[in-house]
């Protein structure tokens, strides 16, 4: 063989192994890329929906009934999340009782997460590992199309306009996503359930 046909042999054998290498790259690096863009909040509700169904007084009745810890609540807002018609999701439940996350307030435009610790920044939220911290653990797994339901406790701020959120996650393991709520507003001239003005 002349030195010119070997030279050519292994300039094609090294142009096929750098195919081959760019080929096994690809083949690893998109699964990934996929799986990084399963988790990722956006604006088209890929992760579920949070909807805020009403906002009411209590019942002096009920309020002798519910209120607990929170002595300063008089009102109660419902929530609904919703999760998407094509997939299931993990909702965060503490004890597997109801979701949880955190009230935050918006006041002439600026927003604060009101679990913020003095000294920290409060226009960012204080993140899932917190919250687990302090709640325990467990995911509810909902299917695609499912809904939960629940209500919080709260008290009049108006015109602070509040919202609520929750953590979800596409799969076990996934870092979850904060969803919040659209914003409302809680005022003291607020109706009780089942009663008109």
């Amino acid at each position: 063989m002349s030195r010119c046909n070997r030279v050519s042999n292994r300039t094609g054998l090294r142009s096929r192994m750098r195919a081959a290498t760019l080929l096994t790259v690809w083949a690893i690096a998109l699964p990934l890329a996929l799986w990084a863009q399963a988790g990722t909040p956006s604006s088209d509700g890929s992760l579920g929906v949070l909807k805020v169904i009403s906002v009411r007084k209590m019942t002096s009745e009920e309020y002798a009934r519910r209120v607990s810890d929170y002595m300063g609540a008089t009102h109660v807002v419902r929530l609904r999340f919703e999760a998407p018609t094509n997939r299931s999701v993990f909702l965060y439940a503490p004890y597997c009782g109801k979701p949880a996350g955190y009230v935050l307030e918006r006041n002439e435009g600026k927003v604060r997460w009101l679990a913020a610790n003095p000294g920290e920044d409060s226009s960012k939220s204080p993140g899932f590992r917190r919250l687990e911290g302090e709640t325990g653990s467990c995911w509810l797994l909902m299917t695609a199309g499912a809904a939960y339901e629940w209500e919080e406790e709260t008290e009049p701020r108006a015109p602070v306009e509040e919202a609520r959120s929750v953590f979800l996650t596409g799969s076990k393991g996934q870092e979850p996503t904060e969803l919040i709520s659209p914003w409302y507003t809680v005022s003291k001239d607020s109706q009780p359930y089942g009663t008109t003005r």
